[in-house]
């Protein structure tokens, strides 16, 4: 069954790439303050023009980052071991995002645009709190987990901010379907290898260095960050 979950583990498994969970994770800040503009944006508080990708679009980003995160960190695990390790009360027919989105839809159907707004600054709050209590159980620098499968503190936190996340997107969109998620995070991954690969074109086959272009290099001359020459 293809779920939410599913497709962000095996799209971001498809990278073919060297990044590591702290690229990730920084990158989500990223996305976390694009969310923060979607939300001002829709609140007339911001002069600026919204993004192409909405705040859905947003939230997938950084569901993607967060995710990436828990991959990397636990080598080896799999959509179905998270499943496993954090919810106990999952069915093999049984989507865990799925239902953070049907039951967010469910408890603010009824809710004025005015306590929509309310409930949709509060869910930013709780993911920036979420990230800053990453930030503080030192994610940056924390060894990766010893088992594939172990649910540590860091695993947990970035699980709970995607939860926080997934449920923003269903308050900015009450007619948000896990499908459309799926689509998007397709969509997202895929661009995301493209590139991916087209730096790769582009870099030392040796240490896949990045800035290639920018440093004129030419693929018959010594890579200047590691000083070995490409394959011929």
């Amino acid at each position: 069954m293809k779920t939410f979950l599913s497709s962000v583990m095996a799209g971001c498994a498809a990278i073919p790439d060297r990044h590591t969970a702290t690229d990730s994770f920084i990158h989500g800040m990223g996305e976390l303050s694009e969310i923060m503009h979607e939300v001002a944006v829709r609140h007339g508080r911001s002069g600026l023009a919204p993004g192409a990708d909405g705040i859905t679009g947003e939230v997938v980003d950084l569901a993607i980052c967060l995710l990436d995160v828990i991959r990397l960190r636990s080598p080896g695990i799999t959509d179905a071991d998270i499943n496993e390790e954090w919810f106990a009360q999952v069915q093999p027919s049984w989507s865990f995002f799925g239902w953070v989105l049907e039951d967010r839809k469910a408890r603010t159907k009824d809710h004025d645009p005015d306590m929509i707004a309310t409930a949709l600054d509060r869910q930013v709050e709780t993911i920036a709190e979420t990230m800053a209590e990453l930030l503080a159980r030192d994610v940056l620098r924390s060894p990766a987990c010893e088992e594939p499968k172990l649910c540590d503190d860091v695993n947990r936190l970035a699980l709970v901010a995607t939860e926080a996340a997934i449920a923003l997107a269903a308050l900015a969109d009450p007619g948000l379907t896990e499908e459309a998620l799926i689509a998007v995070a397709e969509r997202k991954c895929a661009k995301w290898r493209r590139s991916v690969e087209e730096k790769n074109r582009s870099s030392c086959p040796t240490c896949r260095g990045s800035g290639r272009r920018a440093l004129n290099w030419e693929e018959d001359e010594p890579c200047p960050d590691c000083t070995v020459a490409p394959a011929a």
